[in-house]
């Protein structure tokens, strides 16, 4: 307990002094337009910043004071500010089943009361309200669509004589287990050049399992697994023993991004969240992206999928109002901003997948997705289950990740990947407020 407490102490003038560094950065809002601080993950040179400068320069009477942290750093220092108490007004969610336990803590600003005073059209957001409305309080607007999709480069299926995942969309083929033989087709299987990737979140490793509703625990706590949640890793297992995936464990060690894989040629496939065509956009602008793979080349088209009636995977990103801000009604112009029109046309132009599409929003996403199979494959409405979204589901997130590190090394068999699962998750469950 004694060493508990020291490393305690010793923590607070870190927290603060980190809060108070922030604080010295907000501008004052003596006169003129509102400054709202406003936090992001963001280098300060991205699609983050490049949105942040398109609202302050579209308004006049709100600004945005940008408050960014580093992508790798933002969950728990986001978590140490709000803790902390720290004076912000805003803020953006990047793994949004955090919005949870945030409002459970009092963090979050209701927006229902903001929404009738702003007059907002709330019905356009309608498609993301499971996602953004808990116990009958709206506590989000999104910026960005959340769906997940098969983005590949077209060339190597060519030049293989293989079928591309869009054609065997539209045949009505494109199955999990398709997914693993042609990833195995296009693989030069030489531990070089592989097939797809699966990114090392413990979300991308249970798309299959999303797509037919396994919840792991529900929202009523219940523990909710069936054999699609030992599917979901098996077809992982069979990729890396073959050299047709990057091993999970390599991504980890070498700190590979997930838009590495395909600017360098690794892997011609990749599944992977609805921003990446604006990461896309962004490596051909700056030359990141081997020669061999050209704009022309990029394609988009659904998950694989082993039902009929097909589910895409996904939340949409959104922010907040924090819940001790002195200018709410502002930071919930920035919100509304960011999730209206105005909003959409400079997210689409950056590439991103805004909440709202409409033709003026397609127009401008044809500049970046130049193949018009993939722009109706990205666009197209269709059902989206989220996954693990409720209060269990970052410390889920997390046992998935671990249980998929130990199947994949061996450490637990398949016979008893689901008994050791469900024993685990019935203790988060008894475990989490």
């Amino acid at each position: 307990m004694k060493k508990i407490l020291i490393a305690f102490f010793l923590f607070i003038p870190v927290m603060f002094s980190f809060a108070a560094g922030s604080q010295e950065k907000a501008a004052p809002a003596a006169e003129g337009p509102v400054s709202v601080d406003f936090y992001t993950w963001s280098d300060g040179n991205d699609q983050y910043s490049d949105l942040f400068n398109a609202f302050n320069a579209a308004n006049t009477d709100v600004q945005i004071n940008p408050q960014y942290i580093p992508p790798a750093d933002y969950e728990s220092k986001l978590t140490t500010l709000l803790a902390g108490g720290m004076n912000m007004d805003g803020y953006m969610q990047k793994r949004q089943v955090d919005m949870f336990a945030q409002n459970a803590n009092g963090y979050i600003e209701p927006l229902n009361d903001l929404i009738k005073k702003h007059n907002f059209d709330y019905s356009t957001m309608k498609a993301w309200s499971a996602a953004i409305e808990v116990d009958g309080k709206v506590l989000a607007l999104p910026h960005r669509g959340g769906k997940y999709y098969t983005y590949y480069n077209v060339r190597p299926f060519i030049e293989k004589g293989l079928p591309t995942p869009t054609e065997l969309v539209n045949k009505g083929e494109w199955t999990w287990d398709k997914f693993v033989e042609l990833s195995q087709q296009v693989s030069e299987s030489d531990g070089k050049t592989f097939g797809s990737c699966l990114y090392t979140w413990g979300s991308c490793q249970i798309y299959p399992a999303a797509q037919n509703n396994v919840q792991y625990i529900d929202a009523k706590g219940k523990v909710d697994l069936n054999d699609y949640a030992l599917k979901s890793v098996q077809i992982r297992k069979i990729l890396e023993d073959g050299l047709d995936m990057p091993k999970l464990v390599d991504l980890k060690v070498t700190k590979t991004h997930y838009s590495q894989v395909m600017y360098s040629g690794m892997a011609p496939m990749l599944l992977i969240g609805e921003w990446f065509p604006g990461m896309m956009a962004d490596g051909f602008k700056k030359g990141l992206v081997v020669d061999s793979f050209k704009p022309e080349d990029f394609r988009i088209t659904r998950l694989p999928s082993d039902s009929p009636d097909y589910y895409s995977v996904g939340a949409p990103t959104f922010g907040h109002v924090h819940s001790k801000s002195k200018n709410k009604d502002a930071a919930f112009e920035v919100l509304a901003w960011f999730a209206g029109n105005e909003g959409a046309k400079v997210e689409a132009g950056l590439g991103l997948l805004p909440p709202v599409i409409n033709d003026d929003v397609k127009a401008i996403l044809a500049e970046n997705i130049l193949d018009k199979e993939s722009l109706k494959y990205f666009t197209e409405d269709v059902s989206v289950r989220p996954m693990l979204y409720n209060k269990y589901g970052s410390k889920v997130e997390q046992l998935v990740a671990r249980f998929t590190e130990l199947y994949l090394m061996n450490q637990i068999s398949d016979a008893d990947f689901l008994p050791e699962m469900r024993k685990e998750l019935q203790t988060i469950s008894d475990s989490t407020d």
